[in-house]
C-alpha cells in the first residue's frame, strides 16, 4: 500500500490504523496483518496524510505538506481541523502520561526533515495514550468474603500503573459499579465532609495507590447480591485521570 510512515495502535479495539506517505487512504487492519478495511476519502484537507494517531474514539491525522493536523471519526468518514503548525507533520502519539502533574496531555509529532520531537497541549482525555479511551486498572475488593448483611462497609484498593495515579483520583467522581448499570453507580462514602479514603503502597512497587470505601446498605440497592460478579469501580467523567477498575479475584458474596 506505500511507504508506511503512519501506524498507530488503537487500544479500544487492539487493531492498527496505517497511513502511506502523503497519501489519502488510510488502513485498518487486525494485529495479525489482516485487512479490515481500506478507507480512500479524503479527509485530511488538500494534502495526502502521513502520521496517524488514536486516541479517545477518534483518529489524529496530520498532512506533511500542509502542516495541519486533522480530528477524524472512526472510521474516517468525516473530520474537523485541529491545528496548523510551523513544521511538516509526520507520524503522531497521543500522551495523557507524560505530563498529567500539570493537568495537560499532549499529542506528539515527528518533523519530516530532522529528528525533532514536539510535544503539542491537547485538551485532557482528547487523546489518551494507546488510543484507550479510559485506563484499566487492577483493585482489590476487601474483605475477600463479603456478607451482604453483616458487612458494613467494601473496601476497593485502586492500584496505580503507568497510565493511572491512584493518588491523584478524583473522589467526587469514582463510582462503585454493579452489572454495568453506571446510572445507580456508588460513590465514595463520607465521614462528615471528609470521603472515607487513604493512599499507601499498597503492593510495594513505588507508586502510591489508593484505599476507597463503599457503604453496603447503598451496594445492595444499587443490585449487589450473592449471584454478582460484574463488579467495577470508575472514573469516566474527569476531564483528566479517568480509569475503570475491575478485581483479578473476585471475592466472595454470601447473605
Amino acid at each position: 500500500g506505500g511507504c508506511f510512515d503512519g501506524l498507530a495502535f488503537d487500544g479500544a479495539d487492539n487493531t492498527l490504523w496505517m497511513s502511506p506517505d502523503a497519501s489519502y487512504p488510510i488502513y485498518h487492519y487486525q494485529t495479525n496483518g489482516s485487512l479490515i478495511q481500506a478507507h480512500t476519502i479524503n479527509v485530511t484537507g488538500n494534502c495526502g496524510n502521513s502520521g496517524i494517531a488514536a486516541g479517545g474514539g477518534n483518529l489524529y491525522l496530520a498532512n506533511n505538506g500542509c502542516s495541519q493536523i486533522y480530528v477524524a471519526s472512526k472510521p474516517p468518514t468525516t473530520s474537523t481541523l485541529f491545528a496548523s503548525f510551523p513544521r511538516r507533520i509526520e507520524d503522531l502519539e497521543c500522551d495523557d502520561v507524560t505530563f498529567r502533574a500539570d493537568g495537560i496531555a499532549a499529542i506528539w509529532q515527528q518533523d519530516a526533515y530532522d529528528r525533532d520531537i514536539q510535544a503539542y497541549a491537547i485538551a485532557p482525555g482528547a487523546c489518551p495514550f494507546g488510543g484507550s479511551v479510559v485506563p484499566q486498572v487492577v483493585m482489590d475488593i476487601q474483605p475477600s468474603a463479603i456478607s451482604l448483611n453483616s458487612t458494613p462497609v467494601v473496601n476497593v484498593v485502586l492500584i496505580s500503573n503507568g497510565l493511572f495515579d491512584a493518588a491523584t483520583a478524583n473522589l467526587n467522581n469514582i463510582r462503585f459499579v454493579v452489572n454495568g448499570n453506571t446510572a445507580t453507580g456508588v460513590p465514595v462514602t463520607k465521614r462528615g465532609a471528609l470521603f472515607s479514603s487513604s493512599t499507601r503502597d499498597w503492593n510495594h512497587d513505588g507508586l502510591m495507590d489508593r484505599l476507597v470505601s463503599f457503604n453496603m446498605v447503598a451496594l445492595r440497592a444499587a443490585g449487589l447480591l450473592t449471584s454478582t460478579t460484574n463488579m467495577v469501580v470508575q472514573d469516566i467523567t474527569s476531564a483528566t485521570g479517568q480509569f475503570k477498575a475491575t478485581d483479578t479475584v473476585r471475592p466472595t458474596i454470601v447473605p
